[in-house]
């Protein structure tokens, strides 16, 4: 296989190395991998990767894209988001932004609202707290 610029060979055990790299979800790694084997640079890497992405695992990015949904329905219906979006980046080898948006759309889908949880409620307890024991200190001292 050439390269994006045409000129060089990739040899069927560096695209073996590249395309198991991919499987395991360790895209920056495969472009690493290529840049220091063939002496490229960061975007023809990362273009040669999205390539040898797209035309090779097509068929395991439907299954996958199967076998995550079910999972992930069940950690959105126990309210957790981050481990859906995280089992989808595994699961699909895409990024943050795009598994993000997936488990979004499928929670959009199948009628569950992304329960976000955090410590909103508490900061603003104890904001309101140190904001009156503030004033009461100011009182005190008149």
């Amino acid at each position: 296989m050439e390269d994006a610029s045409g000129n060089r060979e990739i040899s069927d055990a560096l695209i073996d190395q590249v395309l198991a790299l991919l499987k395991s979800g360790q895209k920056l790694q495969a472009v690493v991998l290529l840049r220091g084997s063939l002496n490229l640079g960061l975007r023809e890497a990362k273009e040669i990767v999205d390539r040898l992405q797209a035309e090779r695992t097509p068929a395991a990015s439907m299954d996958a894209t199967a076998d995550w949904q079910s999972e992930a329905l069940v950690l959105l219906a126990e309210g957790k988001m981050l481990p859906a979006v995280k089992l989808c980046r595994e699961r699909t080898n895409c990024g943050l932004r795009e598994a993000k948006e997936q488990v979004d759309k499928l929670a959009a889908d199948h009628g569950l609202a992304a329960q976000a949880k955090g410590c909103a409620g508490v900061i603003m307890l104890l904001a309101t707290f140190l904001v009156g024991a503030g004033v009461a200190s100011w009182f005190a001292m008149l």
